[in-house]
């Protein structure tokens, strides 16, 4: 009988593609293994190494001194205005992250959609409109900031922990963070978590939002017309 080369792909399990024979079927990969689930450029630029940092070294610090090392040396500059706007806006730098974009348009000229959902996406997360207010994760149970920060595969985005009686409040720049961590729960912490809007606006959260006024100004009329079209 000759040879089939055949493969199949589910959500849920990943087969190699191999031969079949009487003696061979379809095996699953092995799912133990690490994976990359971001691609990281090779070799030593600064960013490679800005890059290396935020996903792997989780130094969002260091990554955005690298971010600005290698948008000054011209080291692929639009991809790391890019980067070094949704790493500041992580960090709860919004408006910084908008005057970065505005500072390097040129670098988009041939790719105005590009900016323009970047600067949408960016003036939408300092609104104070609908799902914007919940930034914050409240979990119930937690009694210790360790607690909060160990039930998440990945806590980097957390600004703070409070402490209330009964639960802890988890802060995050942005509603988007906290649901992205939301999504990094350990299934071993079985503590209920729900989001919570601000009701009390810290002093960088307030620094955040903007008038319509300030927005037109650091977007430009042009853009910021074209947006709230």
């Amino acid at each position: 009988m000759e040879d089939i080369v055949f493969g199949t792909l589910t959500k849920s399990d990943v087969y190699t593609i191999k031969k079949v024979t009487k003696n061979n079927v379809l095996k699953p990969l092995d799912t133990n293994k690490p994976r990359t689930h971001y691609p990281l450029p090779k070799g030593d630029s600064f960013y490679a190494q800005a890059k290396r940092s935020e996903y792997v070294d989780k130094d969002l610090s260091k990554a955005e001194q690298l971010y600005k090392k290698a948008i000054k040396q011209g080291d692929r500059p639009e991809s790391a205005v890019k980067d070094l706007a949704g790493l500041l806006h992580q960090q709860g730098k919004t408006l910084e992250a908008i005057q970065l974009l505005k500072k390097h348009k040129e670098l988009f000229n041939n790719e105005l959609p590009k900016y323009r959902n970047l600067m949408g996406s960016l003036r939408r997360q300092i609104s104070t409109k609908g799902n914007r207010l919940n930034k914050n994760l409240k979990i119930f149970g937690a009694v210790t900031k360790k607690q909060v920060m160990q039930m998440f595969r990945k806590p980097h985005r957390i600004l703070g922990v409070e402490l209330k009686e009964g639960y802890a409040i988890a802060k995050f720049p942005s509603h988007s963070a906290a649901r992205k961590t939301l999504e990094t729960k350990k299934d071993s912490f079985k503590f209920h978590v729900e989001f919570s809007a601000v009701s009390e606006y810290s002093e960088q959260t307030k620094k955040n939002q903007v008038s319509e006024a300030e927005a037109e100004f650091l977007l430009g009329s042009a853009l910021y017309r074209i947006i709230n079209s």
